[in-house]
C-alpha cells in the first residue's frame, strides 16, 4: 500500500506540473477541447489558478518524498481531487460537455480519490 500511495502522489505530480505549466505558459488556448479564444479575465483567471495547481503537484510530490511522516496529509489531497472532479461536474452540469480530454480528467480525478483514500486507509489499517 505505501508503495501504490507514493506512486500515486507522483503521478499526480507529474500531471498537475505538466498541465500547470501547460496553461501557465500557453493560457486558456491551451486547454484541451478550447474552441474560441478566451477573454482577458478568463486567460488571466487560468493562468493565475495554475500556480495553484502545481503547487499541490510540488505538495503531493513533497508528501510522498517522506510518506512516513506525512502521510496525514493524504486525506486533504485526495479531498482536493474529489472536489476538482466534483467543479468539473457541477460545470458539465451547468454549462455543458467541455470537451473529451476534460471529461476524462473529471474520471481520472474521482479514480484518483478512491486510489489516495482507499490505499490510505489500508496503510494505515496494517500501520496500527
Amino acid at each position: 500500500m505505501k508503495l501504490t500511495l507514493q506512486c500515486s502522489l507522483y503521478l499526480v505530480f507529474i500531471i498537475a506540473l505538466f498541465t500547470g505549466i501547460n496553461v501557465l505558459i500557453g493560457g486558456a488556448s491551451n486547454i484541451p477541447g478550447a474552441t474560441t479564444i478566451a477573454s482577458a479575465a478568463i486567460d488571466s483567471e487560468l493562468r493565475c489558478l495554475s500556480i495553484f495547481w502545481i503547487a499541490y503537484g510540488v505538495f503531493c510530490f513533497w508528501v510522498a518524498r517522506d510518506i512516513d511522516g506525512r502521510s496525514h496529509f493524504i486525506p486533504i489531497i485526495a479531498l482536493v481531487m474529489l472536489l476538482s472532479g466534483l467543479a468539473r461536474l457541477l460545470s458539465l452540469i451547468l454549462v455543458g460537455l467541455p470537451g473529451i480530454a476534460l471529461i476524462f480528467a473529471m474520471i481520472i480525478e474521482f479514480i484518483l480519490f478512491v486510489l489516495l483514500y482507499s490505499s490510505y486507509k489500508a496503510w494505515k489499517k496494517t500501520r496500527s
